[in-house]
């Protein structure tokens, strides 16, 4: 995977983006905002008992770029309506 700045904005770091992406609770397909795009959204844990991150990747390239990544938000949840598919463990962003 390559990592935008962006991924980064929001103090997740790569271990624990890495950790989403291999054992996520929810993936989800994403409209694209832009042409020939194929963003997915992954949510999950990295590790016990820790709240939920969300993270974007585009997966049209040969190697998937990962572009968001924050503590998981409820209009996340609510804006996809995926609230059903697991219980969500939020937390306060860390930046």
């Amino acid at each position: 995977m390559e990592f935008k700045q962006s991924a980064h904005r929001h103090g997740i770091t790569v271990t624990e983006i890495e950790i989403v992406v291999a054992y996520p609770l929810v993936r989800v397909a994403l409209a694209a905002r832009q042409a020939d795009a194929l963003p997915v959204l992954h949510i999950g844990a990295a590790g016990e008992n820790e709240p939920h991150i969300e993270v974007i990747i585009d997966v049209a390239p040969v190697v998937p770029v990962v572009f968001h990544a924050m503590m998981l938000r409820p209009s996340t949840v609510a804006n996809n309506g995926i609230g059903d598919h697991f219980r969500p463990n939020y937390s306060r962003q860390r930046r």
